[in-house]
């Protein structure tokens, strides 16, 4: 227990940085002491190793569920531009869903960090195989039956233009009833 009259601890500077922050910091340190690059691209490799298929699926999965009918009305529908078709509001909602886990899988593609990617690409395909059946309550979803599949086949596209092949065990084991379709590209 602090004294009394003791000056109180203040939280670190550091802790409360903003992201878009933090990422300054790092590059001025980077400039005053270029020594530390090395250090610096080890432990951001690291960390774009650190990823689990099994994470990446709840994930996508989650974020895929999460859209709701409310979501959908936000969008959908009569606008100062025009109109939205509740399908086409729907499948914008869910590429928007996705886009974060499709860039990690670019990320890791562009730095060579195969064994991310490969696990990216797995999760981002269950996640995806496991919202494949609409559940008729009337969620984003239900709207747009076909994305699930469909973005499975566009996200197998990346890591085909990525030069990699697509291995079709992969395929086999975490999308079985779409493994022929992804396979044939």
């Amino acid at each position: 227990m602090p004294e009394a009259g003791a000056p109180k601890r203040r939280p670190s500077a550091l802790a409360q940085l903003q992201p878009a922050e933090a990422a300054a910091v790092l590059t001025q340190l980077l400039k005053s002491h270029p020594e530390m690059r090395a250090e610096a691209e080890r432990l951001a490799g690291a960390m774009l190793d650190e990823v689990s298929a099994a994470d990446v699926a709840v994930g996508v999965e989650g974020d895929l569920r999460a859209l709701d009918v409310d979501d959908l009305n936000e969008r959908a529908g009569p606008h100062r531009g025009g109109y939205t078709e509740p399908a086409d509001a729907a499948d914008e909602l869910l590429e928007e869903a996705l886009a974060p886990y499709v860039e990690d899988l670019r990320r890791r593609l562009a730095t060579g960090r195969s064994g991310a990617a490969m696990e990216t690409l797995r999760g981002i395909l269950a996640g995806l195989y496991a919202v494949r059946h609409a559940d008729g309550g009337g969620e984003v979803l239900d709207w747009s039956p076909d994305f699930p599949q469909t973005a499975a086949a566009m996200v197998a596209g990346i890591w085909r233009n990525a030069g990699r092949d697509l291995p079709v065990e992969v395929l086999n084991d975490v999308v079985p009833e779409w493994a022929g379709g992804i396979a044939r590209g």
